[in-house]
C-alpha cells in the first residue's frame, strides 16, 4: 500500500529506479516503515539551494551586524538597497 508521495521500504527497494526517476523529475518521495516515515528522496540540486539560501542569509545577517556596530541602526529597506547596489560593507 503506498499514499502519493510515500512509499513502503519493501516498494522502495524494488522499485529504486522508477523512483529516482521521480525525483529527477521533481518529486518528492517518503519512504516509510510501519506507517511512520523513515527517509526522504529529494531532488540532489535542492539540496545545494537550501544551502545557498542558508549562506546568504548568514552573510546577511553578518552584513546587518557589522553595519549596525560601525554606524548605527539602518533599517531593512536601507540594508536591501545597499545589497541590490552591490555594496558589500
Amino acid at each position: 500500500m503506498s499514499i502519493m508521495g510515500q512509499r513502503l521500504v519493501n516498494e522502495a527497494d524494488t522499485g529504486l529506479s522508477e523512483l529516482v526517476d521521480r525525483v529527477e523529475r521533481g518529486e518528492e518521495i517518503t519512504i516509510v516503515r510501519a506507517g511512520r516515515p523513515v527517509a526522504r528522496l529529494i531532488p540532489a540540486a535542492r539540496t545545494h539551494d537550501v544551502e545557498a539560501a542558508q549562506a546568504a542569509e548568514d552573510a546577511i545577517l553578518e552584513l546587518r551586524e557589522r553595519i549596525r556596530q560601525e554606524s548605527g541602526t539602518f533599517t531593512t529597506e536601507e540594508i536591501l538597497s545597499s545589497i541590490r547596489e552591490g555594496r558589500k560593507y
